[in-house]
Order: C-alpha cells, then structure tokens, then sequence
C-alpha cells in the first residue's frame, strides 16, 4: 500500500529554494569582500543543486519526506538562531548568526527526511503543526507570564523554552492521527492552522486596547480554541485533500 507519494521533483525544486533563501545568504557573510561573497553564495547554490540532484537519483524521496525535509530547513535555521540567543552568542558577530543559520538548516532539512521515512502524510503535516501549535502556545503562555518584559536572561530562558516546545510537538502531532477515533488526512490537518488563526483574530478583536500580556493569553486561548473548533467541524466531519 502507498503510503505516501513520490515527490522528487518538488524535492528538489523546494531544497534549491532553500539554498537561495537560507544556505547562500548564510555562507556569502563569511568573506570580507562583496566580490567573494557573491562568489561564494553561487558556489554554494550551485554547489547543492548538484549536490541533490546526484543524491536524489538513488532516494525514494515521498511526499511526506519531501514536506518534513523543507520545513525542517526553514524550522531548523530558526531553531539554530533561538538556540543562540538563548545561549548568549554575541548578537554583533555576523558569522556566529549566520553559522547558526546556516547549520540549522541543514541539520533540520536531513533530519526531516530521516523523520519522515515511513510517514504518511497525514503524519507529517500533524508532526509540523504540532510543532508549530505547542511552539506558539508556549509563546503566547510565556508572554501572558511577562516572560519578555523583564530582564535579557529571563526572555533568553523564554526563547528556549519555546525553542523546546516546538521539538516536542513533533512526537506529540504524529499522535493525532495515529490515535484519532476518525480518519485523519493532511488536508485535514492543513485546515485546523487557520481555523487556529481564526481563532486567535476574533479573540485579538475584543482585547485590543489591553494590557500586553491580556492580549498574548486572550489572542493563545483564541487560537487553541479555533484549533479545537476546526477538528470538530472541520476534520472529523470531512475528509479534506
């Protein structure tokens, strides 16, 4: 049974965007000089096209792997630039930035794949808005706290512990699917973000002149609860492509 589709083309197509976006910019502010750093951000956008092309040929590379791996890129490199805010890495050393970034990236679009081995896509797509649900609550909790008004090293703490809430949601979102009484499918986990957003929007409208951390805990409940009202009347009453 097919579990999930291939996707080499849009495999590739996605990891050369990400080279341009996030692995190039991060390698061309190495050099001292302009001329070497658009030598080196051709060279490294070059570089991963072959690079993928040769890898690929030999991969099954599914749709599932193909999701985990593009959002574990852009997830990844901002990971790597929590994690060294959290750390205190200088915030005026450009290469330590952009190293984080650009390590980042590539460890998160490997681990992606490697997750994503044997997924379907329902559950890649849960595994990332898990992520991104837990993350955000976690967030939007800290700051109804006050965790960011006070000093560097209490948002620095803040930062990592969204940092770490949005690599449990991984494990976390797979469960959704796996232990849903209904069946669940990707398009259907596509729908319950918005439905969050929504969610979030209405809830801003009515606390809009209030404290900050009113509004952060107000527009976190908003969200959560759009969440639950999209599983509701959303997935478990369709089955979405």
């Amino acid at each position: 049974e097919l579990i999930s589709e291939p996707a080499r083309g849009a495999f590739v197509r996605n990891q050369m965007l990400i080279a341009g976006l996030i692995y190039g910019p991060a390698a061309a502010t190495f050099p001292e000089e302009g001329s070497q750093r658009t030598a080196a951000y051709l060279l490294v956008t070059g570089g991963t096209f072959f690079a993928i092309m040769a890898a690929s040929q030999n991969l099954a590379v599914t749709r599932a792997q193909n999701h985990l791996a593009t959002d574990g890129a852009y997830r990844g490199a901002f990971i790597a630039r929590g994690l060294a805010f959290a750390f205190d890495v200088d915030e005026d050393h450009e290469d330590a930035w952009a190293a984080s970034a650009l390590v980042g990236g590539i460890v998160g679009s490997i681990g992606g794949f490697r997750l994503g081995r044997g997924y379907t896509d329902s559950e890649a797509r849960a595994a990332t808005f898990g992520s991104t649900t837990i993350g955000g609550a976690t967030a939007g909790l800290l700051g109804a706290l006050g965790a960011f008004e006070g000093e560097e090293g209490s948002e620095r703490v803040a930062v990592g512990a969204i940092v770490a809430a949005g690599l449990l949601g991984y494990p976390l979102g797979v469960r959704y699917p796996r232990r849903a009484s209904y069946r669940v499918t990707a398009g259907d986990v596509m729908t319950l973000l918005p439905a969050g957003i929504v969610g979030g929007a209405l809830a801003a409208t009515a606390v809009s002149d209030s404290d900050d951390r009113v509004v952060s805990g107000v527009i976190t409940a908003g969200f959560l609860t759009g969440v639950l009202v999209g599983d509701r009347l959303l997935a478990r009453q369709y089955d979405f492509t």
